[in-house]
C-alpha cells in the first residue's frame, strides 16, 4: 500500500460507490486508515478536505483528456434532465464510433436553477460542450427524449428560432433573478448546417407506442379492474395468506411506466390462484373468465416491446441493431389476432413513420424510393467532413472558445508542429477531387447485402482499406445514438442518488457534476451500477449506401 493508492481508494469511494464523502471523517472510517497512515508517515492526514480536491484534480485530467481525443470529430449529442426531491440535473453524453466500436461520454450531470425552458437547456448544453473545447460544428446530431421543453431546446439549437414564447414545462418555483454574461453560440457553418438532424430517442418513441395502444377504452377499463384487485390483495389479512403460501406479493403500477403495467398484470396472472380461492371476500378481486383472457391478452401483445425494451438499453446499439429489433416487435404483435394486437401495431407504425422521418434514418434504413434523398444527405455530410479536416489544419488544432488552451503540455505543443508540417498534405480519404463520394455511392449499390448477424460497426472497419471514404461516412452515421437509455440510468442511479446525500456530505454542484458525471470512467472501473441489457444481442442488417440492404427493401 502507498500513500497514492490510499488516496485513490478513498476517491473511489466517493465516485465510484457513491458514498458521501462525510465518510471520509466518519471515526469508524478513521479507524480503519488511522494504522495505515501511520504506517506511511511521513503523510498527511485523509480528509474530506484532500480527498475533494484530489477528486477536482483527477477530473480535470480526465476533462483534458476528453477535449483531446474528440478534437476534430463528428460527435453525437445525447441529453435528458430528471427531478428529485424539487432538485434537477441535466445529463451530458457525447458518442462515436471508433475502430469499430461505439465510444460514450459523460461530459456533465449539471445542476438545473432556472426554468426548464428549451432555451435555458440549450445553454446549459452549450456551455457544458464549449468547456471542453468542443465547437458547435463538430455537433453531427443531438439524440432527446419527446419531451416538449426538450424538443425545443433541439429546435433552437439547430436553427436558433427564438421568436416563440419559451414555456417552462415545468414550472418550478426556482428563481434566478441574477443577470448573466449571455452566452455566445457559434454558428455552424453552411456545410455541418446541412447535415446536423435532432433524433427522437427509439426507447422513448417505444412507450408512446405502447401507451397509444393502452389507451384503448376496453383495456383501459381491464387495467383499472386490475389494479383495484391488486389494492384489494394489499390488505393486511390476505398479504399474511400470501406470504403463508409463498406467493410473490402483490404489485402495484406506476400509470406512465408500462413496463410496470405490465409487471402487475403478469403479477395477478400469477396469483391467479388464491384470487379465485378469496374472490367472494372482497369485490374487487371478482375477475370473469373474459377478464382473464383479457389479462392474459396483454400480456402477450406487450411482451414482444418488454424484450425490444431491455434490448435498447445496450450500449454498442447501432440504428440498424435499434431497426431489427423494431421491424422484430412489430412482426410478433402483428402474428396476434386479436383487437388489442390490431390497435398496437397501427399505434407502432404511426410512432415509426415520425421517427423515421430523418435523414440520418434515411442514410442507414431506406427504401428504394428513399435512395435518392439518402445519397444527397451523405453527400453533404461528407462535405461537411472534408471542411472540418481542412479547417482543423488551417487551425492548427487550437480549441474554441479559449476553454481548453491551458490543457496543452509541451509533448501537445511537439504534436502541433508535426501536425503543422502536414497541412500541406491532403489525405487520399479526403480527396474528393480524384474519388467522388456520389460515384462511390453508386458503386456501393452493387455490393452484396450485408448479414443481419454482421456487427455493422466492425465489418466497417475491416472494409477501411478497401473503401476509406464510405468508412468514415459508415462510422458516423452508424454512431449516432438511437436512445439515451444509459444517461438516464446514469442520471437516476447515480446523479440523483447524490441529491439525498450532499447537503450532509459537503458535495457541491461542481463535485455533484464531477461525482456522477465523470469519475467512474476516469477510475478505469464501471458505473454504480450497470443498466440491464443484453450485450451479446446481434447487430442488425441496414438498407444503405453505408449499410448493405434488407431483406425485401429492394
Amino acid at each position: 500500500m502507498s500513500k497514492e493508492k490510499l488516496m485513490a481508494a478513498c476517491v473511489n469511494i466517493v465516485a465510484v460507490n457513491g458514498r458521501p464523502i462525510s465518510l471520509i471523517e466518519d471515526s469508524g472510517f478513521q479507524m480503519i486508515i488511522d494504522p495505515i497512515i501511520k504506517a506511511l508517515e511521513p503523510i498527511s492526514a485523509i480528509n474530506c478536505q484532500n480527498v475533494r480536491q484530489e477528486i477536482l484534480k483527477v477530473a480535470s485530467d480526465r476533462r483534458a483528456s476528453i477535449s483531446k481525443e474528440v478534437a476534430g470529430k463528428l460527435l453525437c449529442v445525447k441529453f435528458d434532465c430528471c427531478t428529485r426531491l424539487d432538485r434537477s440535473i441535466l445529463g451530458i453524453n457525447i458518442q462515436y464510433a471508433e475502430k469499430g466500436k461505439i465510444i460514450l461520454k459523460t461530459l456533465g450531470m449539471i445542476e438545473v436553477y432556472g426554468r426548464h425552458t428549451g432555451e435555458y437547456i440549450k445553454e446549459l448544453m452549450l456551455e457544458c460542450i464549449f468547456s471542453y473545447g468542443i465547437s458547435a460544428n463538430q455537433i453531427y446530431s443531438l439524440t432527446s427524449d419527446n419531451g416538449s421543453n426538450i424538443i425545443k431546446s433541439v429546435q433552437l439549437f439547430l436553427d436558433g428560432d427564438e421568436e416563440e414564447e419559451d414555456i417552462d414545462f415545468d414550472e418550478l418555483n426556482i428563481n434566478n433573478d441574477e443577470e448573466e454574461e449571455e452566452l455566445v453560440i457559434t454558428e455552424f457553418s453552411e456545410s455541418i448546417r446541412d447535415v446536423v438532424r435532432g433524433f427522437r430517442c427509439a426507447a422513448h418513441t417505444l412507450q408512446l407506442a405502447v401507451l397509444d395502444a393502452l389507451k384503448l377504452k376496453s383495456v383501459d377499463r381491464l387495467i383499472g379492474k386490475a389494479r383495484a384487485a391488486m389494492k384489494a390483495l394489499k390488505n393486511q389479512v390476505f398479504m399474511v395468506s400470501i406470504r403463508r403460501s409463498k406467493l410473490k406479493k402483490p404489485i402495484l403500477d406506476g400509470k406512465t411506466r408500462w413496463n410496470s403495467t405490465l409487471a402487475m398484470l403478469a403479477r395477478l396472472l400469477e396469483l391467479r390462484d388464491f384470487i379465485t380461492e378469496i374472490e367472494n371476500s372482497h369485490a374487487d378481486l371478482k375477475i370473469s373468465e373474459i377478464q382473464w383472457i383479457g389479462i392474459q391478452e396483454i400480456c402477450s401483445v406487450l411482451e414482444p416491446a418488454r424484450k425490444a425494451s431491455v434490448r435498447l438499453q445496450m450500449q454498442q446499439l447501432t440504428i440498424g441493431d435499434f431497426y431489427k429489433l423494431w421491424t422484430s416487435c412489430k412482426m410478433d404483435v402483428e402474428e396476434i389476432d386479436t383487437v388489442f394486437a390490431k390497435g398496437f401495431s397501427v399505434a407502432l407504425q404511426t410512432r415509426e413513420n415520425l421517427l423515421m422521418d430523418n435523414d440520418i434514418f434515411r442514410s442507414v434504413i431506406l427504401s428504394t424510393d428513399e435512395r435518392v434523398k439518402a445519397k444527397a444527405y451523405l453527400v453533404n455530410l461528407w462535405q461537411a467532413v472534408h471542411q472540418m479536416r481542412l479547417d482543423r489544419n488551417s487551425n492548427n488544432n487550437s480549441f474554441p472558445h479559449g476553454h481548453a488552451e491551458s490543457f496543452i503540455g509541451p509533448l501537445d505543443k511537439f504534436e502541433s508542429a508535426m501536425r503543422e508540417g502536414e497541412n500541406f498534405m491532403v489525405s487520399p480519404a479526403f480527396t474528393i477531387e480524384n474519388k467522388r463520394i456520389d460515384h462511390l455511392l453508386e458503386n456501393f449499390e452493387g455490393h452484396p447485402r450485408i448479414n443481419s448477424t454482421e456487427n455493422l460497426l466492425e465489418w466497417w472497419y475491416n472494409a477501411r482499406t478497401d473503401m476509406p471514404e464510405l468508412f468514415i461516412l459508415a462510422e458516423i452515421v452508424h454512431g449516432v445514438p438511437v436512445t439515451q437509455s444509459g444517461l438516464q440510468y446514469k442520471l437516476q442511479k447515480e446523479s440523483l442518488a447524490m441529491v439525498i446525500i450532499d447537503e450532509d456530505s459537503f458535495v457541491t454542484p461542481e463535485m455533484l457534476d464531477i461525482i456522477a458525471g465523470r469519475l467512474a470512467e476516469i477510475m478505469g472501473v464501471d458505473s454504480i451500477d450497470q443498466p440491464p441489457g443484453d450485450a451479446s444481442a446481434p447487430a442488425a442488417e441496414v438498407a444503405s449506401p453505408v449499410g448493405g440492404e434488407v431483406a425485401g427493401g429492394g
